[in-house]
């Protein structure tokens, strides 16, 4: 196992393999869950949701970019099941459409319609901002990545070094993506449940963003203090609670 808690050839914490395939009977279930994580994280960071999904029965099956690793792409197996989606901020643009079009739930944490803001002295600022991150991350990528993690958790600095196997070249694409990124949202406004996660202190995508997020999909916002841009994986239990509520009245409509 490897400090993500991967072993070389899958992902025996999420009790799934590399291609998916649930390690435990689909018969205890009664939802599927696919979570998408963000720009420079992996699927590893989904690790404290693992355990507590299982406790309501739902199976946990992450997303991986491959930033870190071998690619991981889940899929929704089993009709009889309920269909819930999590992505965490750059993540909501990593789910194809066509799985967006199966949910039956989507919960989204610190994500954006666009990720520079409309105003213009605040979408030129983004782009600088975002640019000197480019430039840096081209010479100095480590230091961009720890930065970020940083920054996202609300930390001083981020002890961890980037993983020797990181795949710099999609990091750095990915990186420039987000200069044009702008979601097509007529897939999502399908959904018959989103919920808005978004923290109170968050610096990468700002609060107002996410609430133009939630009030553009007719979406239940919550609004985590304190919590930055890492929400899900810094404010588990926040989460958790006001979601335990919800999966629960899901449940009983399978």
């Amino acid at each position: 196992m490897d400090r993500f808690g991967m072993d070389r050839f899958g992902m025996d914490r999420f009790g799934m393999d590399r291609f998916g395939m649930d390690r435990t009977t689909q018969d205890s279930f009664w939802a599927e869950v696919l979570a998408y994580h963000g720009w420079g994280y992996s699927a590893a960071d989904w690790q404290n949701w693992w355990l507590w999904l299982q406790q309501q029965q739902a199976l946990f099956k992450p997303y991986d970019r491959g930033y870190f690793g071998a690619p991981l792409q889940p899929a929704f197996k089993t009709s009889a099941l309920a269909k819930l989606i999590f992505v965490h901020s750059y993540g909501l643009y990593f789910c194809p459409a066509e799985v967006l079009k199966e949910a039956d739930l989507l919960v989204i944490f610190s994500s954006f319609r666009q990720f520079h803001p409309e105003r213009p002295g605040l979408k030129k600022r983004s782009q600088q901002i975002l640019q000197q991150m480019q430039l840096q991350f081209e010479r100095q990528p480590q230091i961009v990545w720890q930065n970020f993690r940083a920054k996202s958790a609300q930390l001083a600095d981020w002890s961890e070094s980037m993983p020797g196997s990181a795949d710099l070249r999609r990091l750095g694409q990915d990186l420039h993506q987000l200069d044009h990124s702008s979601l097509d949202l007529s897939p999502l406004q399908k959904i018959p449940r989103i919920v808005v996660f978004h923290g109170a202190q968050d610096r990468i995508v700002s609060t107002a963003m996410g609430r133009a997020l939630a009030d553009d999909l007719a979406a239940s916002y919550f609004e985590i203090e304190p919590a930055g841009h890492a929400l899900p994986f810094t404010q588990v239990s926040s989460c958790q609670a006001i979601l335990q509520p919800m999966l629960e009245a899901l449940r009983h409509e399978f």
